[in-house]
């Protein structure tokens, strides 16, 4: 009777000591796969963070960038806007006198020759439906200008004096394809009688958004805050 006992204390006790391992291994597997995960977890958020701050910059520098160029753009086109020459050429009987064109072929040409960013410039004749740009020149309608698509802009302004956005430009026009444009509005005593349009040169101001590694993307970031841009 006492070797049976005996045989029985040893067999629960082992299985005790076997249950008690088991559960000790299954606590400590746990734990350390708790530990682990956390660990991982917070990691991947630091280096998230790491990351992420460069990117931040980038695009913080980048914003930074297209508003001091919408800024000069719009300055420009006030001034085109406030022209002399601009002025007769939209309320004079003959507005394409040769010393009035000339007059406004050499101020855009300045502000076009002074910038890095400016690809033309477009003053619109809303009345009579005329043009003079640079690089097309001097015309009397729609029909002679292929890029005269965007003038229904005019119903866009509104309330507002400058908006920019991104337009298409027909086949057969010198830059088919796609435009960044500034549009403003040129008001006489009060009234709006014409558009300077500003041709941004997309490629420079996306510059530091699309550094030279990452240009064969096909996607274009623009970042635009409506109330800055509309003063």
């Amino acid at each position: 009777m006492p070797n049976l006992f005996r045989k029985w204390f040893k067999y629960n006790l082992l299985k005790s000591q076997i249950s008690l391992l088991l559960f000790l291994t299954i606590t400590i597997f746990l734990i350390i796969l708790i530990v682990s995960i956390t660990s991982y977890n917070t990691s991947k958020s630091v280096l998230q963070e790491q990351l992420n701050d460069p990117q931040q910059q980038m695009l913080q520098i980048s914003m930074n960038f297209i508003d001091e160029v919408i800024n000069e753009s719009n300055r420009i086109a006030t001034e085109v806007a406030l022209d002399d020459h601009v002025y007769e050429f939209l309320t004079s009987n003959e507005q394409n006198s040769y010393e009035n064109i000339t007059g406004i072929y050499k101020m855009l040409s300045s502000f076009i020759n002074n910038s890095s960013i400016i690809k033309s410039i477009y003053v619109y004749d809303m009345n009579r439906g005329s043009f003079v740009t640079i690089p097309h020149g001097y015309s009397a309608t729609k029909k002679t200008f292929v890029d005269s698509q965007w003038t229904d802009v005019a119903d866009e302004l509104k309330d507002k004096m400058m908006i920019v956005k991104k337009r298409d430009v027909p086949e057969g026009a010198k830059n088919s394809g796609s435009e960044i444009t500034l549009f403003r509005k040129i008001l006489i005593h009060g009234k709006f009688k014409g558009l300077v349009a500003i041709n941004l040169k997309e490629e420079k101001l996306f510059a530091k958004i699309n550094p030279p590694t990452l240009t064969s993307l096909d996607s274009t970031r623009f970042i635009m805050d409506e109330q800055k841009r509309n003063p």
